[in-house]
């Protein structure tokens, strides 16, 4: 075989590669969502909404509702020395339903992450951002929040699999889901 046909052959066994692997990995993709979807739903604990009622047929929706995105979901385990840690980054999504002006005060949220008692609470971040933050009517805004624990329990602790997150806001439950 001369060096021509020889990177020829080369080239057409990497095109085809590359082409089964991308296809594999697509179906591979659509079945994860497929799964995750039917399986770790997020719910919105009373949809985060309160009513108000005006008049007797007047009903205008007010309050909150909050959605996280479980697939955008970013979970980093390190290791250094002895001290093992387990980072958890999510962006809560929230929507003023109301068509009035609301303020959220990011300090009254409250995350929980189920380790299965390997790990203890480090840290709850929000970033940098104004507080309170205050959110037009029929708006949506978004906080990126990152829960530091220490693994206590490193053998026992699977970073791959899926634990419930439970958020509060002022001390009521507004979100469970899967991540």
């Amino acid at each position: 075989m001369t060096r021509k046909k020889f990177r020829i052959f080369m080239a057409v066994f990497m095109i085809l590669s590359v082409s089964v692997l991308s296809g594999l990995m697509i179906v591979g993709l659509k079945d994860r969502n497929k799964s995750g979807a039917q399986t770790n739903p997020s719910s919105a604990v009373n949809g985060g909404v309160t009513e108000n009622f005006q008049g007797s047929d007047n009903k205008q929706e007010t309050g909150f509702s909050f959605y996280i995105n479980e697939s955008a979901a970013k979970k980093t385990k390190t290791t250094t020395n002895d001290i093992t840690t387990f980072v958890l980054e999510t962006k809560l999504f929230i929507t003023n339903k109301s068509a009035s002006v609301a303020t959220i005060d990011p300090d009254a949220f409250v995350l929980s992450y189920d380790t299965n008692g390997t790990g203890l609470l480090y840290s709850i971040e929000y970033g940098e951002i104004e507080k309170p933050i205050v959110l037009e009517g029929k708006s949506t805004t978004a906080i990126n929040f990152v829960v530091k624990y220490l693994i206590q329990d490193v053998e026992n602790f699977n970073d791959h699999q899926k634990h419930t997150l439970t958020i509060n806001y002022i001390g009521e439950q507004i979100l469970v889901c899967s991540v």
